[in-house]
């Protein structure tokens, strides 16, 4: 045979040395992932990355059967390929196909086959679809579509893409689309008001190190995705290391000025932190909850952990949003919240809900009033002089008497309540006749008493008990006169007798005395307060309870406390679905006599029951609504307003305040304003109010021009706003904090206001001794 007319064999061979490589290798991948199918995922990542960096070999055409995916990693979530191992000869490869596959041509109906190649050319990994495999159930991955597109450079993708050979001038492109779902949230949140604080006061060089360290940790603590790993556990840890009070460098940051500061921001991880340790558990999955309860419910459907920790995000994400904003709408969602977590594990809901209580649920307003301002106040009785009339031991007494008393306040300590005690002591000296014919006796009488009246003030209302009075009597004889004195001896016998016989009966007398002086003042005291009493009830009925009824609102008592120099409550007003306080409030100066702390949630909570939002009205029905909700008498609003005027409120916090930077600052979110014939609508008109104290004397002024802020203001729509709000906030319009009848008082001489502030969300007074030295005193909002 001629040498040229020889056929080449090598071509062959090596095509059938490829082809045994190629099923050896890929026989055992397949074998060891049916054996493990954490190790075949993590087997095809491997080979899709590797596929993604070598390409499929541009000389190997398509064939019929042949589909590609674009996103396989995406698909693979819904699709589960079972794993089949397939061992084919080089005859049994179908026609056409140049490079020799390693599994048979699937058939017309199944999925995908997908060859990557590994890092040394004989390793290959396959899948094959089973035949019947459908849709996913919900429909994330759509039918695969075929497109021709002009080749144009592989964009870079998280992804791995696959590339196809040449086919004419285009690209044929099969893929499997699916819908593009957003980025899941961060499981913990994002706090970045808190990261910002921290931040800029880490920019301090005393108290900087604290707040890098809880800075690092936060962010640490959000990039965690196992919310039980050993690390996150760590990083919760020093958290609470580093939130301690105790901690040194807390300690070292009590003595900077930055103090202030340092408390706050110490609160606001405080806050954060007690939910942070909850997230493990409230994340875990509710059917492993139910298996470990006692009982199970075979009615209800467990509910998935997905949906758990989709309430878990919303819940923190709703928090950091109250925190930033602090209005009413957005603290009524984190109450929404947290009552809808609910676990298998009551002792973990009720935990949760505490956590609510303690933090954001806070009493929101704290009164404490010292001893010595109670004991100021107390009424005192100029002396007073009396007839007597009155028999004892059936003798007839004539004659005066004079009662002096002191009233003081003696406070009982108890933890649990308000209990005090009105405590009288005084005198009775009294100058008495007595007569029995024939005998006349003259003396003298002091009763010393003590007379106790105790009540106690808690959540049940205030209870009174009856007075009690200790009382001691002393008696001297005046003289003993008889109608027989002029007669010589038979007188003298007479009085011997009348003064054995009164010196028998002086112990009996002064029992007698005793007795009457005691019911006397207990009478007298229980005359003078019981009015009194039923005259502060039915004032707190109209002045409190029946505005906050007509608000819905009632007050709850957080902490009623007495000790002996102070009383001290702590009282909550909000709805159920209302908070209150979360922010820690201005400590009150030492020397204080009484100190008050008022929390912007307050009139937030109170605006809120308004329930104006969204609502259209004109001034004077916004003036019959407000005396209605609040229960005023009509002449408690005797200005009239403009009727042309109609006013359409936002839907969402339409009036807001917040307490801050030393002034109160108002906010009213109008959806329309109509005064015919023109109309302004979506602005706020925010105006600012600054304290000024004079004494005793609070008041609130406007401070500056009214504020307003809209997308489609020009000069001329704020001209005319302007002037019709500056009438309605005039500067001759003052809130006034302290009734004006209490600064006559002439018991309230020598007393004045020495704190007022605003910082925070709080309004911080504190009354005390004026003096030139107080008067001059910088006063700072210490925490």
């Amino acid at each position: 045979m001629n040498r040229k007319e020889q056929p080449a064999t090598w071509p062959f061979l090596l095509v059938l040395a490829a082809l045994f490589g190629l099923s050896a290798t890929s026989t055992r991948t397949w074998r060891h992932a049916s054996g493990s199918e954490r190790a075949g995922r993590k087997a095809r990542e491997v080979a899709l990355r590797e596929h993604e960096v070598r390409g499929t070999p541009q000389s190997q055409p398509i064939g019929p059967q042949t589909e590609a995916y674009d996103h396989l990693a995406g698909a693979e979530l819904f699709l589960r390929p079972r794993v089949t191992r397939i061992e084919q000869s080089p005859e049994d490869r179908p026609p056409g196909i140049v490079a020799p596959q390693a599994s048979a041509t699937p058939p017309a109906n199944s999925e995908q086959a997908i060859e990557s190649v590994g890092p040394e050319p004989q390793q290959t990994a396959e899948e094959e679809l089973p035949q019947n495999v459908g849709p996913p159930p919900d429909e994330e991955l759509k039918e695969t579509s075929v497109a021709v597109v002009p080749e144009v450079p592989e964009r870079k993708s998280r992804v791995s893409r696959f590339s196809l050979p040449k086919r004419g001038r285009g690209k044929v492109v099969r893929r499997a689309e699916k819908r593009v779902k957003p980025e899941s949230p961060s499981l913990w949140g994002d706090p970045a008001a808190l990261v910002d604080q921290l931040d800029q006061l880490a920019a301090d060089c005393e108290t900087g190190e604290w707040a890098t360290r809880v800075s690092d940790l936060v962010r640490e603590l959000c990039r965690a995705e196992d919310p039980r790993s050993p690390r996150t556990l760590l990083t919760l840890k020093r958290l609470r290391d580093l939130a301690d009070a105790n901690h040194p460098l807390l300690v070292k940051g009590e003595h900077t000025p930055k103090r202030g500061e340092l408390r706050r921001l110490r609160y606001a991880v405080l806050r954060r932190l007690d939910l942070w340790e909850l997230v493990p558990d409230l994340a875990e999955s509710p059917a492993e909850l139910q298996g470990r309860s006692q009982t199970v419910s075979l009615s209800s459907k467990p509910a998935s952990p997905a949906i758990a920790k989709a309430k878990v995000v919303k819940l923190l994400e709703d928090l950091e949003r109250y925190e930033q904003t602090g209005l009413s709408d957005d603290g009524r969602d984190l109450a929404a919240d947290v009552t809808a977590i609910t676990s298998a594990d009551e002792a973990l809901t009720a935990r949760t809900q505490r956590w609510l209580q303690w933090n954001y649920r806070n009493a929101n307003l704290r009164i404490v009033v010292s001893n010595e301002l109670l004991n100021q106040l107390a009424p005192q009785q100029q002396a007073v002089e009396e007839p007597v009339h009155d028999r004892i031991l059936g003798v007839p007494t004539r004659g005066w008497s004079t009662s002096t008393a002191r009233v003081s306040i003696r406070l009982i300590p108890d933890p649990q309540t308000v209990r005090f005690a009105i405590e009288a002591r005084g005198v009775v000296v009294a100058r008495t006749t007595s007569r029995r014919d024939p005998v006349t006796v003259y003396s003298n009488s002091d009763s010393a008493y003590l007379a106790r009246k105790q009540l106690q003030l808690s959540g049940d209302g205030l209870k009174a008990w009856p007075t009690e009075a200790e009382v001691s009597n002393s008696s001297r004889l005046r003289g003993i006169e008889t109608d027989f004195d002029d007669v010589p001896i038979v007188g003298w016998a007479v009085e011997a007798i009348a003064r054995a016989k009164h010196a028998e009966t002086e112990p009996a007398v002064r029992r007698v005395a005793r007795r009457k002086v005691a019911a006397r003042v207990q009478e007298e005291i229980d005359a003078a307060i019981e009015p009194k009493l039923k005259q502060s009830r039915q004032l707190y009925q109209d002045r409190v309870l029946n505005p906050l009824e007509g608000l819905a609102l009632a007050p709850s008592v957080i902490e009623l406390q007495t000790s002996q120099a102070r009383l001290t409550s702590r009282v909550r007003l909000a709805g159920e679905e209302q908070l209150a306080a979360s922010t820690p409030r201005p400590m009150a100066l030492s020397d204080s006599l009484a100190s008050a702390q008022i929390h912007q949630s307050v009139a937030n909570n109170i605006c809120d029951r308004l329930d104006v939002d969204g609502k259209t009205y004109t001034l004077p029905e916004l003036q019959k609504r407000l005396t209605e909700a609040f229960r005023l008498p009509p002449e408690a609003l005797p200005e009239e307003y403009p009727t042309d005027l109609r006013i359409t409120f936002a839907k969402r916090d339409a009036v807001t305040t917040r307490f801050d930077e030393g002034r109160i600052e108002l906010t009213l979110g109008i959806a329309e304003l109509h005064r015919f014939p023109k109309v302004w609508r979506d602005f706020q008109v925010r105006v600012y109010y600054r304290p000024q104290v004079n004494g005793l004397d609070v008041r609130f002024i406007r401070d500056g021009t009214v504020q307003l802020r809209g997308e489609h203001f020009g000069h001329e729509p704020q001209i005319a706003l302007r002037g019709i709000f500056s009438k309605v906030f005039s500067h001759d319009r003052e809130l006034i904090f302290v009734d004006s009848k209490a600064l006559s008082d002439p018991r309230l001489a020598g007393l004045g206001v020495t704190q007022c502030v605003l910082t925070d969300g709080w309004i911080g007074l504190s009354i005390g001794r004026s003096s030139s030295r107080q008067a001059h005193r910088t006063v700072s909002p210490l925490y």
